[in-house]
């Protein structure tokens, strides 16, 4: 599978020269096709995309004509014409637009069902054509309209954009599921009210619910067509049902947001009979969504008093905190196992006196891998905001500090001042090599922009020729599934994190995440999936 190495995203104007229609959903009203059948046409694309087992989304040129072939039954000039302009770096189809183009349909005025439940070449022409507007749409949408933007403003206005192109491995994404919901309801104070709100919500025990999560994911749909998203459910599924649920007013002006899609990435076309519109978001009420959900659901419920809510948020954050600081934790210890003198310190092990020295330090010769780890998240009113000042809120140095910025250039300058209050063994007067890092939850912190205006700011907070003693190399920004996809290959030490970063910053001027360099090798879950069968609680 390719990660997107996007050129040109193809748009209405691009292709046929001239303006697009001014009423996109007014042009396909004309044509006659339904709101189903647009959002199964949008549903198909996205299943086509993301292969259930993949890490990777497939934006290759091959999927783009297979979709093509999909959605255009039979051959035209136009189809040709489309094939012929498809090309490595040119996109048609692709998540975003999707996304997007589901939160606009769910809200229209479309008919319900199209005559005889039938497409015609025309309105298979029509969608093609309004996909197209979807694309110009949706990346005017990710601009905010901002003319001439400087680096930070395209970075902010593209962010919410890039993050619906991003990857994370599915299965890994279960596993992680599980392990959260067993830590919220065995290791938490939260064991009570997370049981009774999955049961308030889907009917289900947390057991249960993950089960049926994660064969929705793996298991639907037709076993010979892999991008069959249509469920026909017998009887009463309350998980199905709740996952179908339409109840949230849609916010228009943040369809990249998705509220709808997230909170009900099913649709029901008729009795018990569904569509699903997004996988990944699917998969993702095991983890990502279901952090929040539980919190603005649950314990946030009914609570006015401000200093109350924001009590319970930080107490909670904490525990999310901890949750997350453990499962890393254990990952690096795997990936560096054999490291001995001296063996990897994380965590508890540079605390002094409760004063935090680092949450990473993991040396190999004179070669330091030295960071922090930060399950914090990019807040909604940052990412879907409308100019620089939404994006950083009031509070510039707040938002770095927050993600784990201004801590990293603090302990590293204290470790750097005095090496040896941290590892004995450093050899004074020996030139090192360092390479900070931040492990991050929150995949938005790795798209393109994002990790090179984080190396500016350390740039800024970091005096590196007062420390020139020492090559101290740019900043990475890793996220879990980063970790995830190299931590057995690091275990079985087929590569060195440092040469990989070493390549990665060689290749790149502006740094993309590090999944750029990591596709080529190729990709092995940790063993830790195979000593274990995940639903086996």
């Amino acid at each position: 599978m390719n990660l997107p190495n996007i050129g040109i995203v193809l748009d209405y104007e691009n292709l046929y020269g001239i303006p697009e229609p001014k009423d996109r959903i007014d042009f396909l009203k004309r044509s006659g096709i339904s709101k189903t059948e647009v959002l199964a046409r949008l549903a198909l694309i996205n299943g086509l995309l993301m292969p259930r087992n993949s890490i990777y989304f497939d934006y290759s040129k091959k999927k783009q004509i297979e979709i093509l072939n999909h959605l255009l039954r039979t051959e035209s000039t136009g189809k040709t014409r489309l094939k012929n302009i498809l090309k490595d770096k040119v996109l048609i189809f692709n998540r975003p637009s999707n996304v997007f183009g589901m939160m606009e349909i769910i809200n229209s005025d479309l008919i319900n069902e199209t005559e005889n439940g039938q497409t015609n070449e025309l309105q298979e022409q029509k969608f093609i054509e309004y996909y197209l507007c979807l694309n110009k749409a949706t990346s005017q949408y990710s601009h905010k309209n901002v003319k001439n933007p400087s680096l930070e403003e395209l970075n902010a206005g593209i962010l919410a954009y890039n993050e619906l192109f991003q990857n994370t491995d599915p299965v890994m994404t279960i596993y992680k599921g599980i392990l959260l919901f067993k830590h919220l309801v065995v290791e938490s104070k939260y064991s009570k009210d997370f049981e009774e709100y999955l049961m308030r919500e889907v009917g289900k025990d947390w057991k249960s619910y993950l089960t049926e999560i994660g064969s929705l994911f793996l298991f639907s749909g037709s076993t010979k067509e892999e991008f069959s998203q249509f469920i026909k459910q017998e009887g009463e599924n309350p998980v199905i049902e709740r996952l179908s649920k339409r109840e949230l007013p849609i916010k228009i002006g943040n369809q990249l947001e998705a509220l709808d899609i997230k909170k009900s990435p099913l649709y029901e076309f008729d009795k018990n009979s569904y569509v699903i519109l997004d996988r990944r978001f699917v998969l993702d009420k095991c983890y990502n969504l279901i952090i929040w959900e539980f919190l603005f659901d649950s314990l946030l419920y009914g609570v006015k008093d401000p200093k109350q809510r924001k009590s319970i948020i930080k107490e909670y954050k904490g525990e999310i905190g901890k949750f997350y600081e453990g499962y890393i934790e254990d990952s690096l210890r795997r990936a560096f196992h054999f490291l001995k003198h001296p063996e990897p310190k994380l965590f508890d092990d540079l605390l002094e006196k409760g004063n935090e020295k680092g949450d990473i330090y993991i040396r190999h010769n004179k070669r330091i891998l030295f960071g922090e780890v930060k399950s914090s998240n990019i807040p909604s009113a940052s990412k879907y905001g409308k100019s620089l000042k939404d994006f950083y809120g009031d509070d510039r140095d707040k938002f770095f500090k927050d993600h784990g910025l201004t801590q990293l250039v603090k302990n590293l300058k204290s470790f750097l001042d005095d090496p040896h209050n941290l590892d004995a063994k450093f050899q004074l007067g020996k030139k090192h090599t360092i390479y900070p890092i931040i492990i991050t939850r929150d995949i938005s912190l790795t798209v393109v922009f994002t990790i090179h205006l984080f190396n500016k700011e350390f740039d800024s907070l970091f005096n590196r020729l007062h420390y020139s003693a020492h090559e101290i190399k740019p900043l990475m920004i890793l996220h879990t599934s980063d970790l995830e996809q190299m931590e057995q290959n690091l275990a079985d030490r087929k590569f060195k994190i440092f040469n990989i970063l070493d390549k990665h910053f060689k290749k790149h001027e502006i740094l993309p995440g590090i999944k750029y360099s990591l596709v080529k090798y190729k990709p092995k879950r940790p063993n830790i999936l195979n000593e274990r069968n995940m639903f086996e609680f």
